[in-house]
């Protein structure tokens, strides 16, 4: 004879229930809250997979030409 089950037993039993589908349009609702975006990032491998496409859906990748080009003058190797 088993006695109650813990909260974190039945929720996950809940969860093992519910198609992923669900779980990516639950997440999908969280799309303009970072924070509740990365909280969901860390619940396991399937949320943080449906959590980094919204959190990381846009990227800016900068590029600092000046630097890179004046340290490359001033290299060490350059004949």
């Amino acid at each position: 004879m088993t006695g109650p089950r813990s909260k974190p037993d039945l929720a996950m039993d809940i969860y093992a229930r519910l198609p992923a589908e669900l779980h990516e349009y639950i997440i999908a609702q969280l799309w303009d809250d970072r924070h509740a975006l990365s909280e969901c990032s860390l619940v396991c491998s399937h949320w943080s997979a449906a959590s980094r496409y919204h959190l990381f859906q846009h990227a800016t990748i900068r590029l600092i030409t000046r630097t890179f080009s004046s340290s490359a003058n001033c290299s060490p190797c350059r004949d």
